[in-house]
């Protein structure tokens, strides 16, 4: 099956992405497909596959958010919102 997607990346993303892509030997679509996989694959793996792929877009949505200008400077932390 075939699905075609549209999809809206910062452009150093999708720098990076060509460039795994070209380093792997593997056009950009082949590339994004087996990211796809893999990801599919670790939602539905072990405890451990599940909470590194958590990590992973934890860490991922972080930096979207920092790369957009959010950063956490002068917010309230972890603690300061729900310490003891």
């Amino acid at each position: 099956m075939t699905v075609e997607l549209t999809a809206h990346l910062d452009d150093a993303l999708v720098a990076h992405l060509q460039q795994e892509a070209e380093r792997a030997g593997i056009d950009l679509d082949t590339y994004l497909s087996r990211v796809l996989t893999a990801d599919h694959l670790a939602a539905r793996g072990t405890r451990e596959a599940q909470i590194a792929r958590a990590a992973a877009h934890t860490a991922a949505a972080y930096h979207s958010w920092d790369r957009a200008g959010r950063s956490e400077d002068g917010a309230l932390s972890f603690e300061d919102v729900f310490g003891r």
